[in-house]
């Protein structure tokens, strides 16, 4: 496998990672604002949407330095 070829498929997965994270966090958002308008607010509800919300968001973060990294290494400037 050529290098160029590799470094394009590590860019891809990258990306897969990083909208497979936006995707959970969207999820994440649209069942809390479900919950909430369906049940209201509970103090548990908000407290669990907060820490489901921010792993997810810290694990989108990860993946877009990763996806910069990647995109970084096969299209140096």
């Amino acid at each position: 496998m050529s290098p160029e070829l590799e470094q394009l498929l590590n860019i891809r997965e990258a990306l897969n990672e990083a909208v497979k994270s936006q995707r959970r966090l969207d999820k994440c958002h649209a069942s809390f604002i479900e919950r909430t308008n369906r049940d209201g607010f509970t103090r548990a509800q908000t407290t669990s949407y907060n820490a489901n919300a921010s792993h997810h968001s810290s694990a989108l973060k990860s993946d877009i330095e990763v996806l910069k990294k990647a995109f970084a290494t096969a299209f140096p400037s």
